[in-house]
């Protein structure tokens, strides 16, 4: 059996990791799942306290990665995150067959999922992407005490929709660019598995995003990003998106969330 790591940046609790621990620990044992904190804004103990408390895990199971101190600078931060995870993601290679990073608005999915990442035979895997959307044209604000398929029915398949197919899941060290979004040296990279998502869930909710952009500008002090893109000008880039249905297996895979 292949060993698995998956892994992904937090530096805030709140909707987003409640949805990312619960969905992968349905397809991963929890000490599979390691995290990255921004201790300026998340401390060791506020997420140690926040798994056991949510998620019932055992201090031997909690993995934490630290990194030093971000750059707050978005440029800077960028790079210097590029070059964190991949050193990150050539250790976990080390102890690992199979590394995968997501961010923490981003599920895996596959309806043979595990079966796919015990198997597949090539160097790495780019997945398609499912970039669920509010459609604010029809779709009320979302109930985060409700599940996802009883209030959203649309993904985004405008260009943007593309940023999600990603070179996450690796068997051997690659370089990844800014966001993994592609690796250096190969910018042109083809799906491997057409039934193999990334399902995003950064624009489940007009408000939401603007709540968390407005977070983000304090937090960092970020000014060129569509990340801090607040009030009419994030309600005008959700207008622009084009939209088709969700397929009916992917409300399925997200019936209990």
């Amino acid at each position: 059996m292949r060993r698995i790591k998956i892994f992904t940046i937090i530096d805030r609790l709140n909707w987003f990791s409640d949805i990312w621990i619960k969905y992968h620990l349905k397809y991963f044992k929890k000490e599979q799942l390691a995290f990255i904190n921004d201790k300026i804004f998340l401390s060791d103990e506020e997420l140690k306290n926040y798994l056991i408390g949510k998620f019932e895990y055992k201090d031997d199971e909690i993995n934490i990665i630290h990194s030093s101190e971000q750059p707050k600078d978005l440029a800077q931060r960028h790079t210097f995150m590029t070059q964190f995870l991949n050193n990150t993601q050539s250790i976990l290679l080390k102890e690992n067959d199979v590394v995968i990073y997501l961010d923490i608005d981003e599920l895996i999915y596959h309806a043979e999922l595990l079966n796919i990442l015990q198997t597949f035979e090539q160097d790495y895997i780019v997945t398609n992407s499912m970039d669920i959307t509010h459609n604010i044209n029809f779709e009320d604000d979302f109930d985060f005490s409700r599940p996802i398929n009883l209030q959203r029915n649309f993904i985004n398949t405008s260009i943007t929709s593309n940023w999600y197919r990603k070179p996450i899941i690796t068997r051997k060290e690659i370089q990844w660019t800014d966001g993994r979004h592609a690796i250096a040296g190969n910018l042109k990279l083809k799906i491997t598995f057409q039934e193999l998502f990334i399902i995003h869930l950064g624009k489940i909710d007009l408000k939401f995003t603007n709540y968390l952009n407005k977070q983000n500008k304090e937090m960092r002090g970020w000014v060129e990003s569509h990340n801090t893109l607040i009030d009419q000008q994030i309600e005008s880039y959700f207008r622009q998106f084009t939209f088709s249905r969700i397929p009916e297996y992917i409300k399925v895979a997200l019936n209990d969330l």
